[in-house]
């Protein structure tokens, strides 16, 4: 991600952390598992739609105008807080459309655990993490695409060979039949 993309994040971040803390303390834990589900389903629909996703992060048309693109698709069909995280994704400039994408994806992510932190459940999501991993490494078919080395590893794991083919953070969505870029 170049330096554009990365700022850019930054601002969503913010975006999606100010519409976050703006709910009272009560509806905190809800609103995060909300908004974390519906940046994904907000991914969902861009990943399918090339040319929604390059209008939204079209550097060269106005912020505002994408802006009122994403809140025009969105609005109604998302709670506050993710609109407002998507409508200020819309607003910045990305270095690649594909990188708006890959952020929504992380801020939803980012809004999940969020919602888990909140009811103590973190060592549970870790431990379900370890095990889906487990998994995944024991079936062939899908420990070959998805090796994915996001964690911070001992060198003599992140330098191995098994960990060299990192695959797109969406790597359950690409089926072991169509292959994928990396």
């Amino acid at each position: 991600m170049y330096a554009a993309s990365r700022e850019a994040l930054a601002q969503t971040r913010s975006a999606l952390s100010s519409a976050l803390g703006a709910v009272s303390a009560g509806a905190a834990t809800a609103a995060s598992a909300q908004a974390g589900s519906e940046l994904f389903s907000v991914v969902e629909v861009l990943d399918g739609q090339r040319a929604l996703r390059s209008a939204l992060a079209d550097a060269s048309a106005p912020a505002a105008g994408r802006q009122a693109l994403a809140e025009q698709l969105f609005s109604g069909k998302v709670g506050a807080e993710a609109l407002a995280t998507v409508k200020a994704a819309a607003g910045q400039d990305w270095s690649a459309a594909r990188d708006l994408v890959n952020s929504l994806e992380l801020l939803g992510r980012e809004a999940l655990l969020r919602a888990a932190a909140d009811q103590s459940q973190l060592d549970t999501v870790e431990d379900e993490l370890f095990r889906l991993g487990r998994i995944v490494q024991g079936i062939p078919a899908w420990s070959r695409r998805s090796r994915i080395c996001r964690f911070p590893q001992p060198a003599s794991v992140s330098s191995s060979p098994a960990c060299s083919t990192a695959r797109s953070p969406r790597s359950p969505r690409h089926s072991p039949d169509r292959p994928s870029a990396g």
